[in-house]
């Protein structure tokens, strides 16, 4: 039976706060939040990891600031190791291509995205990935959203 995570972010809820996406024989999953969106719904799909890693990830919301020239900082964490950084533009003004680009603040909006893993084998262990999405330009951004998200990989 293929299981699947489902998120629903309430205005309100304060990082450091744990909720329990999923836990199954091979996985647990869990995250903590704050910031900007009101009724956000994500769904991870299925709720499993075999070795190959294929997720699909769907989120919708309704975000208190316009979705344009974001940028989201990464870091994953593998047993309280950094592993990997990542920094992102997204929803600049010359690229609009994401179906998320442009949502004006207060407006619901709908995104799917794939993941995949397949590539790199996930060692048994706890994975951390900590995000954070920032809004506006160099020395003028402002952090709107922090999010943890946590695997356990039995």
């Amino acid at each position: 039976m293929i299981q699947h995570i489902l998120l629903f972010f309430t205005f309100g809820s304060a990082l450091g706060e744990k909720y329990v996406l999923c836990s199954t024989e091979e996985l647990d999953t869990w995250y903590s939040f704050s910031g900007g969106f009101d009724q956000m719904l994500l769904t991870v799909l299925p709720c499993q990891y075999n070795g190959i890693g294929e997720w699909e990830i769907k989120f919708s919301g309704i975000p208190w600031f316009d979705l344009m020239n974001l940028h989201l900082k990464m870091q994953v964490f593998y047993n309280d190791q950094t592993v990997a950084e990542k920094n992102i533009d997204w929803c600049i003004e010359e690229d609009q291509r994401e179906q998320i680009c442009g949502t004006i603040k207060g407006e619901h909006f709908n995104y799917e995205a794939r993941m995949r893993t397949a590539e790199y084998y996930l060692s048994p262990g706890l994975y951390e990935i900590s995000m954070h999405l920032f809004t506006g330009f160099d020395i003028q951004q402002e952090l709107i959203l922090h999010a943890n998200l946590t695997l356990l990989i039995k």
